[in-house]
């Protein structure tokens, strides 16, 4: 009874090995890369143009962006009738004609949205200078310490557009002034953002980021012959960003 059991838990493990190894597609796990999918699955060489991540793409046309697969995503290894059809549906749009056509139920696929949250901390140094023209003298306030803290919440609906949500809070804290003249008030400072906004992915390379942004900004108030006085108040704000990518390789990217 023992060694049948065991003859049967063996069999097992070596028919889901044997099944993981011929099943013609993977599933994209989190942090992986098109690039490793092609090394460890088609082999060396990857770069060529006939290298394994060339022939990956070309098993798998709906990719548009070798730098842009998501987890839950299937990655086909080799061809079949089944999946070629399910590609070429995927990958190419059907025009309107006069025929009508039928699309089999099991080659619909539903839009997957891909949550995912960034946080940076940051730290810096801030120096803003003071003029007072009736005296015509100056002051260079300096900062102690800036803290940046910021958590941004984005929004993959496809390959080539997010939309994101940001949120940011700076705390920094000026030093007495420069000019033993003048006095500081309202040293410390903590200011908040917040930024909605979305990212277009135009071609391969060029991407695009733009936004609203509320958010406080510094500003002397008070200057005159004894004091000076740092202040916030809120701004609206748009903002445009261009990103240009030249170079990729795997997690680096220069641009």
């Amino acid at each position: 009874m023992k060694n049948w059991l065991l003859a049967t838990i063996l069999l097992t493990f070596i028919s889901l090995q044997v099944y993981a190894v011929n099943s013609p597609f993977i599933i994209v796990k989190q942090n992986q890369v098109l690039s490793a999918i092609a090394f460890k699955y088609l082999g060396a060489p990857v770069y060529t143009k006939s290298g394994s991540l060339k022939r990956l793409l070309g098993l798998n046309p709906q990719i548009k962006n070798r730098n842009l697969i998501f987890p839950g995503e299937k990655i086909f290894l080799r061809q079949t009738s089944l999946t070629v059809n399910q590609r070429q549906l995927a990958s190419q749009s059907i025009s309107a004609t006069s025929t009508k056509v039928d699309v089999p139920h099991r080659c619909q696929t539903s839009r997957r949205v891909v949550h995912e949250i960034f946080y940076r901390v940051g730290f810096a140094f801030t120096t803003l200078a003071a003029h007072e023209f009736s005296t015509n003298t100056n002051a260079d306030l300096n900062t102690s310490h800036d803290f940046n803290l910021a958590a941004e919440w984005q929004q993959r609906w496809s390959r080539r557009f997010l939309s994101f949500t940001d949120f940011s809070v700076r705390n920094l804290d000026f030093e007495p002034s420069t000019n033993p003249a003048k006095t500081l008030t309202n040293t410390n400072q903590t200011l908040f953002g917040l930024s909605v906004g979305a990212q277009s992915q135009l071609t391969q390379k060029f991407s695009l980021r733009y936004a609203t942004r509320w958010a406080q900004e510094l500003f002397l108030h008070g200057v005159d012959t004894t004091t000076i006085s740092v202040d916030s108040v809120a701004v609206p704000q748009l903002e445009v960003q261009a990103k240009w990518e030249w170079a990729h390789r795997d997690a680096t990217t220069d641009g």
